[in-house]
């Protein structure tokens, strides 16, 4: 008996694997025993490999099985987008210039703050000042340290905007797409000449550091004290209360470097009040005064001409409205609705569909009843009444992912979601475009979210602006999943009925 078990368990072993034929040559006892060891730690292996897949149209990513992090996905989708995903001491040493020149939000208005602090601060060390008691060489030091964090920053940008993880693939990269024009060309040599440069010091990262290490804190620490240094130098004879504000101001700089992720809405001091102590440093109060100087009207003239020549790019670019979705866009320097609905000679149903197309039939669905809605992204939210009350939002997936791991099928996700109150869901379409991570997580959500709505009985669509065109027939339709058909128009947002 127990030997025809084990030639049973012997021709399983040997379909899984080859190298198990030496361990077939134990003693049957030790053997057995063995054998039956390693087909359960298979079995459980098999079990925990992978989550299971809801199924649908779309192809479905097997996640592996990770160690429970301690901050959601969504956060990290979140906030990474702003501080980059480059090497983690890039990461971080890039991270004010970054911010600056909004760098990881290229085309994001709202995110940009100027480079003006970023420019004029560094030109402090270069005239001495009133309370100052720095000296030549340790202004020389400082301007030498902001060009090493500009080596860093101006390289690693460049890797983290085009997705690139070596120096070699940005150097190509630039070769291959030489860019037209003076300003154009002199971007292209900067960029060519700080890789060279930044090259011993990204290999040296890459080999002490991954996804942690025990060098960035160091660093970051070593500079925050560099920092308080300079500050002590620069302000060795400044009244008390100057020096303790600057104090204050510098460890609220360092809070908001480890901590803030680049968004700038946590460091609103730092983008403001820098600019008091900045005239006061360049004495400006004296250029006007009758005793002035050629040195003082030349620190002035620096000042002005940098805001003034800051002022005039930004105006522009605001003023021109420039936000190519289209040709007639761009071609405005207002937007033409606004201005109409103000004189009055468009509807405030029209001047909706004008800035947000279709939002006028989302709302009369959504609106039909005062069922709770399941959104994820859109800026539908807005048309939704008592949104505070009715609306769950989960833009990154979170709470979704949480119930396919808990009901691992879409039928009882749904049944879920109607159980809690939930009537509709509305999601955004192209959620997954803006998905910068470099393991597309977002993305394997999201195709997950799609799968949960495609082919199942306990959901129904109600309204999209998404057309196909259907593959036999040719007709046109709104539907969302191009099961049948390509798509003709990508739309936007889509609200499904739950059953």
């Amino acid at each position: 008996m127990l030997n025809t078990l084990l030639n049973f368990l012997k021709k399983r072993i040997l379909t899984l694997t080859s190298p198990f034929e030496k361990i077939l040559q134990l003693k049957s006892a030790s053997k057995f025993l063995f054998i039956i060891f390693l087909l359960l730690g298979n079995t459980s292996l098999a079990q925990k490999s992978k989550e299971v897949i809801i199924p649908g149209v779309y192809e479905m990513p097997e996640t592996k099985v990770h160690k429970k992090k301690k901050i959601k996905e969504g956060v990290r989708v979140d906030l990474h987008r702003f501080m980059g995903y480059e090497q983690i001491p890039s990461r971080y040493l890039s991270l004010p210039y970054d911010t600056f020149q909004n760098t990881n939000n290229t085309g994001t208005a709202m995110t940009g703050i100027s480079f003006l602090l970023l420019m004029l601060l560094p030109l402090l060390f270069l005239f001495p000042g009133k309370f100052s008691s720095s000296t030549p060489l340790t202004n020389v030091l400082t301007m030498a340290l902001c060009l090493l964090m500009l080596v860093i920053s101006i390289p690693s940008a460049l890797l983290n905007q085009n997705k690139f993880t070596t120096i070699a693939e940005a150097q190509a990269y630039l070769q291959a797409n030489p860019s037209s024009g003076f300003l154009g060309n002199l971007s292209d040599e900067i960029n060519m000449n700080l890789l060279n440069l930044y090259q011993p010091i990204h290999d040296w990262f890459s080999s002490v550091s991954g996804k942690s290490d025990s060098i960035t804190y160091p660093i970051l620490f070593g500079l925050f004290f560099a920092l308080l240094y300079l500050i002590y130098r620069r302000t060795a004879n400044a009244p008390k209360v100057n020096q303790t504000f600057l104090y204050f101001l510098g460890s609220y700089f360092f809070l908001w470097w480890i901590l803030g992720s680049g968004g700038a809405w946590y460091g609103m001091l730092l983008f403001c009040l820098p600019f008091i102590f900045l005239v006061k440093g360049m004495k400006l109060p004296e250029v006007f005064s009758l005793n002035n100087s050629t040195a003082l009207v030349d620190k002035a003239g620096i000042l002005f001409f940098a805001c003034g020549f800051w002022m005039f790019l930004a105006f522009t670019y605001r003023a021109a409205n420039y936000y190519p979705v289209n040709t007639d866009r761009t071609k405005h320097i207002y937007i033409p609705p606004f201005i109409e609905y103000q004189v009055g000679n468009l509807s405030k149903a029209k001047l909706y569909n004008a800035s947000f197309p279709n939002s006028v039939a989302f709302e009369k669905v959504i609106n039909q009843t005062d069922g709770l809605v399941y959104r994820v992204g859109t800026q539908l939210n807005f048309f939704i009444e008592e949104n505070d009350r009715r609306v769950y939002s989960d833009t990154f997936l979170d709470f979704f992912h949480a119930m396919v791991k808990k009901f691992k099928h879409k039928k009882k996700i749904m049944r879920a979601l109607k159980a809690r109150g939930f009537e509709y869901i509305v999601f955004d379409l192209n959620l997954a475009i803006n998905d910068q991570t470099p393991d597309k997580s977002l993305t394997k959500r999201f195709t997950n979210f799609m799968n949960s709505l495609y082919d199942n009985p306990h959901v129904e669509l109600l309204l999209t602006d998404r057309t196909l065109k259907m593959d036999e027939s040719g007709k046109i339709v709104n539907e969302v999943i191009p099961i049948n058909g390509t798509i003709v128009e990508p739309g936007r947002i889509a609200v499904f009925r739950i059953k």
